[in-house]
């Protein structure tokens, strides 16, 4: 099992308690050409930007530049046909020239918050300071680091963005394995068990724990959690009930996903949601699915048949030895009964001689 961690590294601003952060998570796995693809995006909304300098996603899988998408600039580039779809809210979109904010206001024309638009850069470079929020990754030992660097003076709050893990990697967030009772339903379906984890300590590698320690972990306030799949996938079971399921226009994601899907697909939500009741902190984050979906494997589907044609085989071999056999027995008696009846008949005629 493996475990992602989250953790940030406060301004020079002079705030000391831990920042709040509300979490938007989506898993995606898509069906593509008898194989699926993967994403996966996490969303921020943080309510004081001016006390966090920096953001650390640490992967447990090795990502590169390409993989890593800022979606602020998809949501921006379709106005509020997205944004009204993502938050499920009547959110409309104001644009400002130079400047990495958008203000996000309601239907009441009220500010909600700014989304903001990330400028992704190979590395960080001799603690440069730049004017507008930037993201890189870097490599780990055990998998990468996700590197969100905010200006020193943000004047806009609360501030809202949102980037993607577009990976072949994130397979090995799961473990598939293909049933063993029974060869017809191993060459049709396949199992994946999800296991998805936030800051779980015990599951992370000394080095980020290290890391952890030594800055600071945010307040979760709220985790958004979406898995999203094909409709023909069975959800078998989840460590934690889902509060609802919902279709997507599959039209309309194919914009904010950049990803085609075949017609023939339809996608399904499951949320899943977790807030700090009472004020309580959440420090960490653990859900598993365990889940079913069609998969075509032609060898054993051809293993499969070859059985049942030497089945078959045997069952007409059998049957006609046995036919054969009960024929065979049965001559003898024909062949008396035939000799018995030609005997009565000569008898008849010495009778009437």
């Amino acid at each position: 099992m493996k475990s992602l961690a989250l953790w940030y590294e406060k301004s020079g601003n002079g705030q000391d308690d831990n920042q709040n952060l509300e979490l938007h998570i989506n898993f995606w796995k898509l069906p593509s050409s008898n194989t699926f693809k993967r994403f996966l995006d996490f969303g921020f909304k943080i309510e004081h930007p001016e006390f966090i300098k920096k953001i650390f996603v640490f992967l447990p899988i090795s990502i590169n530049k390409d993989e890593l998408v800022d979606v602020g600039k998809i949501i921006a580039d379709h106005k509020s046909l997205l944004l009204t779809a993502i938050f499920n809210e009547d959110y409309k979109i104001t644009f400002e020239e130079n400047t990495p904010y958008l203000e996000i206001k309601d239907a009441k024309d009220k500010c909600q918050f700014w989304l903001t638009l990330l400028r992704k850069i190979s590395s960080s470079k001799n603690n440069r300071k730049y004017t507008e929020p930037i993201f890189y990754v870097s490599k780990e030992e055990y998998g990468s680091i996700i590197t969100i660097e905010l200006p020193e003076y943000i004047d806009r709050s609360p501030i809202y963005f949102r980037i993607r893990i577009a990976s072949d990697s994130l397979i090995s967030l799961s473990h598939i394995f293909i049933p063993n009772d029974s060869l017809f339903y191993s060459a049709l379906k396949k199992v994946e068990l999800f296991d998805f984890r936030i800051n779980s300590k015990r599951h992370l590698p000394a080095s980020v724990l290290n890391k952890i320690t030594e800055s600071n972990l945010f307040n979760l306030t709220k985790i958004n959690f979406f898995f999203i799949c094909d409709s023909n996938e069975d959800i078998l079971l989840t460590q934690k009930q889902f509060i609802r399921t919902r279709v997507l226009e599959s039209n309309l994601w194919d914009k904010y996903l950049n990803f085609s899907l075949q017609k023939k697909h339809q996608l399904l939500a499951y949320q899943w949601k977790l807030l700090n009741k009472d004020h309580s902190i959440i420090a960490d984050f653990s859900l598993l699915i365990k889940s079913q979906f069609k998969h075509y494997n032609w060898i054993n589907i051809g293993k499969y048949l070859l059985v049942l044609f030497l089945v078959g085989l045997l069952l007409n071999l059998t049957s006609s030895f046995l036919y054969d056999k009960i024929k065979n027995n049965s001559a003898p008696f024909e062949s008396n009964s035939t000799n018995s009846s030609k005997i009565t008949t000569l008898d008849k005629k010495n009778d009437k001689n």
